[in-house]
């Protein structure tokens, strides 16, 4: 980024942040001009500078298609999302666009779920889901027969889990035990990030 600037005949330098609040911070407060964000620290930033006083420039590629599943363990016999009220849900950290605000927003607001208990991993916050790392807890949960029976999480960690990419859970026993709900009265096909 600093080089395309650069070339480009602007002077530019960066600024590392721990967490995108402390970012957001320094955006409203003019310490910075641009700030490279995830969904929620531009929503923030919205919130705190007003509607039409914050503007995107861009999204990576790689976050174009991303997508939130829902994981049913087999045997609850869950085959849509009118069938997850009742339930008990892990999702990843709170702080997650994708793999807790957008889809339990989705759920609870849009399609009238109530689950029963929703219990985020909250790990890593401040990074809003970035490192995955809440993901990954509820994996091992989900690979350990937890007694939970439905997962929210974003599409790429699942397939990592099931793929066998993340060497703390175990593929087969998450293969075995749960599956994603997948069609037209399950989660909108991509989420806009």
């Amino acid at each position: 980024m600093r080089d395309y600037f650069t070339q480009c005949g602007v002077p530019f330098d960066f600024v590392l942040f721990t967490n995108y609040e402390q970012q957001v911070r320094s955006f409203v407060d003019g310490d910075i001009d641009l700030a490279w964000n995830g969904p929620i620290a531009h929503v923030l930033s919205q919130q705190h500078l007003g509607e039409g006083k914050v503007h995107s420039l861009g999204m990576r590629d790689v976050d174009r298609d991303f997508e939130s599943v829902i994981a049913v363990r087999k045997s609850s016999g869950i085959s849509n999302v009118d069938q997850l009220s009742g339930t008990h849900a892990i999702t990843g950290a709170s702080d997650s666009p994708q793999a807790h605000l957008i889809p339990v927003h989705w759920l609870v607001k849009k399609r009238g779920v109530t689950f029963a208990s929703i219990k985020p991993f909250d790990l890593d916050m401040g990074k809003h889901g970035d490192t995955g790392m809440g993901e990954v807890k509820m994996l091992e949960s989900m690979a350990a027969n937890a007694t939970e029976s439905v997962g929210i999480l974003s599409r790429s960690m699942w397939e990592r889990g099931i793929d066998g990419a993340i060497p703390s859970v175990d593929p087969v026993a998450l293969r075995a035990n749960f599956e994603v709900l997948e069609g037209k009265d399950n989660l909108p096909p991509v989420f806009d990030q």
